[in-house]
């Protein structure tokens, strides 16, 4: 029998690490909070319990100043063109199934050193840019945060569709202009130049900084390039296209393109930034996938997996993964964006995280030094 009681005993180690000004207990973590946060949330719409703690504005969270005193693990890093410095990851606000969420998320990529924030117009029916938006404000950290910001895509991928949703995107962003901004998608029915001279009009009222493409082929892109340089105009300085360990063979998405050796070696000596997305390959490094998660549309599914991810090269590429994350006593998805990261240091890649626990994870990887034989080694052929 224990004469002292459960709830005694949290609020005693609660005052231990407050008078000894530590903000995570070493008991439960923030990552198996938020997991019981999680459960508590869908069991209390389950019994259909009205918890006014849910909104944000009742929320302890939104009071919380527990990101500042963080420990910062994410390096800042000069990004060519900005006045601001970047972390080496970028977080994308795709993910995220609240405002509450959306602020237990930025906080703790924040706090962890994060600067980049990947948003998009059609991100979440428009709730990315809002619940970034909103944290931004909350936090008063604009001056801080580099946001790369997306819009035009298909069907509306035509030059008129720019500067309205860009539009959209700062009000719900609540903030002036955008870091960085890039066209979803390419339209290959339309001349490049009239693309670029749609961003060169945004670029000169003031809206955004650099600009770039995502999902753009490399001859349509450096056709771009060349016609903005030639005619003294913002040349794409950006590309967010795929690329990871594990090379997409067809399109996750209609649209989608990647980034093959060639193209990279372009970027590289043209000194373009390449923001990855899907840098993980969306999970086809996860050891084990005891579940196949559906609940958020853009989750990937394992007939996605198979379709998109599984031939030769691919499967060789993550036994040698799966091989060195066991001798470094790592998880394989951690070793798979090491691989990414240390290809450039121009390279920045996306990563969707739902959970703390899954931010660590990303965030660790950046620390993650492989050798020149291990680098040989998964760049397999």
């Amino acid at each position: 029998m224990d004469d002292i009681g459960l709830f005694t005993r949290e609020i005693e180690h609660a005052t231990q690490c407050i008078l000894e000004s530590k903000i995570e207990s070493k008991f439960i973590c923030h990552a198996e909070t938020q997991s019981n946060m999680f459960w508590l949330d869908q069991w209390r719409q389950e019994m259909k319990i009205d918890c006014p703690k849910v909104l944000i504005k009742n929320s302890p969270i939104f009071q919380s100043k527990a990101y500042l005193f963080q420990e910062s693990k994410l390096e800042s890093n000069n990004l060519p063109g900005l006045s601001k410095s970047g972390s080496r990851l970028a977080l994308g606000c795709d993910n995220q199934t609240s405002d509450l969420h959306a602020l237990t998320m930025f906080d703790h990529f924040y706090g962890s050193g994060g600067r980049i924030f990947d948003t998009a117009f059609i991100y979440n029916h428009g709730m990315g840019d809002k619940y970034l938006g909103n944290w931004i404000n909350a936090r008063q950290v604009e001056e801080d945060v580099i946001v790369l910001g997306k819009g035009a895509h298909s069907p509306e991928c035509e030059p008129k569709y720019i500067r309205p949703q860009l539009l959209k995107s700062l009000e719900r962003l609540k903030i002036s202009r955008l870091d960085i901004f890039c066209l979803h998608r390419d339209n290959p029915d339309i001349p490049v130049d009239e693309f670029i001279d749609a961003l060169a009009e945004i670029k000169s009222e003031g809206l955004v900084n650099l600009i770039g493409a995502s999902n753009w082929e490399m001859d349509r892109f450096s056709e771009a390039r060349n016609y903005a340089i030639k005619n003294a105009k913002e040349p794409f300085t950006v590309l967010s296209n795929n690329f990871s360990l594990a090379e997409m063979i067809k399109p996750v998405w209609p649209g989608c393109v990647g980034v093959n050796d060639d193209y990279l070696k372009y970027l590289i000596e043209e000194r373009i930034m390449l923001f990855p997305w899907s840098s993980q390959a969306r999970g086809f490094f996860i050891q084990k996938k005891e579940i196949m998660s559906n609940e958020h549309f853009s989750n990937p599914t394992l007939d996605e997996e198979k379709r998109v991810w599984h031939y030769e090269k691919n499967l060789k590429r993550r036994q040698v993964c799966f091989e060195i994350a066991k001798e470094r006593n790592v998880q394989p998805i951690q070793v798979a964006l090491a691989y990414v990261l240390q290809k450039s240091e121009l390279i920045f890649p996306l990563i969707g995280p739902r959970t703390i626990f899954e931010s660590n994870s990303s965030i660790q990887a950046t620390q993650l030094e492989l050798t020149p034989i291990e680098l040989q080694a998964l760049a397999l052929n």
